[in-house]
This record gives C-alpha cells, structure tokens and sequence, in this order.
C-alpha cells in the first residue's frame, strides 16, 4: 500500500470517528483543473501587484539590482544565471515552502513531528505537498497554510525593497506565484465555521467538523 492510500485510509478513519462522536462533517475539495487555474491566476495577480510596487518604490532604478552583476560577463556565468541558478532556486524554494507549512503545524499543535506533518509528492496534484495529518481548529489551519507566503514571498518582497535586488524580488516571485493554492485554502475555509478542520491528503480540500 502506497504512502498516498495510507493516508487517504486514516483520513477516511478520522472522519468516521467524529461521525460516531454524532457531529456532522462537511467536505469541501476543488477538482486539481480548477486548483491549477485558480491557485496560478491567483499567485500570478499577487506577483504582478508586489512588481509594481518595486517599480513604484526604487523609482525602476536598475543599478546594482542584479546578484547576476557579478557573474554575467563570463560564460559560466551566463549560464549559471540563465539556467542552473533559476533551477536551483526553484527546488529550494518548493522544499522550504512545504517544510515551513509543516514547522509552523508542529509549532502550534505540539507534539511529536510524525504525527503532525507528512512531506510528500501527490501523483494526483503532480506536485510536492504537506499533509497536516492532525485535526485542529481553523485558525491553526489558516496560520500553517499562509506561512509559506508570508515568509518567503511578502518576506523576500521586503527584503528586495530593503536591498533593491531584483533577483530577491524574482524569489519571492515564484513563491508568491505557487502559493496561489495556499489563498484558494484559506478563502474557501474562511466562508464556512467549523469546530475543526481536517486537512485532505488528497487534494485542495477539507473536511469541517460542525
């Protein structure tokens, strides 16, 4: 049995046990079409507002906003900047992102680290995620869904302010634009109250306790 079908069969369990406890469930999940298209849409007009606002803060200076400055007038260089930096960079920031929505869990709901917080790769999602594996109430749920975005994309945005770097506003980027899905979570669990919210392993989507 897989790490997916695991998961998917304690989750089923958790559900069954409040339903014997006589409270009522309610599932929310978008379908993975409507995750890419919402989540990148929304990601995408966060990372155009946080350009603009660069531009509106250096005043579109460009001197010394390159860490590539340094690199660029070799061939190495040239594509380490084009190529193996961006790639780099990516891989990091996707580990990071996953890694802060299980620490910031674990923070607030204690315990130990296994049972709070699984990393992974959905085959259904095609994409790396974290599973919070335990129930818990919707601020807990909103505050570990939204870290990810608040550190390294509004984060590094104002660190790219302070720096006026263009490559540390390219960082925040693309962790603004993936966590996209992250703002989809938390507005659809924002228009319904629950006692506690159970994360879905396998998908955009959870399941209220009322």
């Amino acid at each position: 049995m897989s790490k997916e079908q695991q998961h998917h069969e304690q989750f089923m369990y958790m559900q069954y046990h409040y339903e014997q406890l006589g409270l009522s469930l309610k599932s929310i999940k978008l379908p993975t079409s409507k995750v890419y298209i919402y989540g990148i849409s929304i990601g995408i007009l966060l990372a155009m507002l946080c350009h603009f606002g660069f531009d509106f803060y250096t005043g579109n200076n460009r001197q010394h906003m390159y860490f590539g400055d340094y690199l660029e007038n070799s061939i190495i260089g040239s594509i380490a900047i084009s190529f193996v930096f961006p790639l780099v960079a990516i891989f990091l920031l996707i580990i990071a992102h996953e890694l802060l929505h299980a620490l910031s869990f674990h923070i607030l709901v204690g315990g130990k680290w296994r049972d709070n917080a699984y990393l992974g790769f959905s085959t259904s999602l095609f994409c790396p995620y974290c599973w919070l594996k335990k129930p818990a109430k919707k601020a807990v749920i909103i505050i570990s869904v939204l870290c990810p975005i608040i550190v390294l994309g509004f984060g590094l945005f104002t660190l790219s302010l302070v720096l006026y770097n263009r490559t540390v506003l390219a960082l925040a980027f693309v962790n603004i634009v993936g966590s996209g899905g992250d703002i989809l979570y938390v507005f659809l669990l924002l228009r319904h109250k629950s006692k506690l919210v159970l994360d879905d392993p396998t998908g955009l989507g959870f399941v209220l306790v009322q």
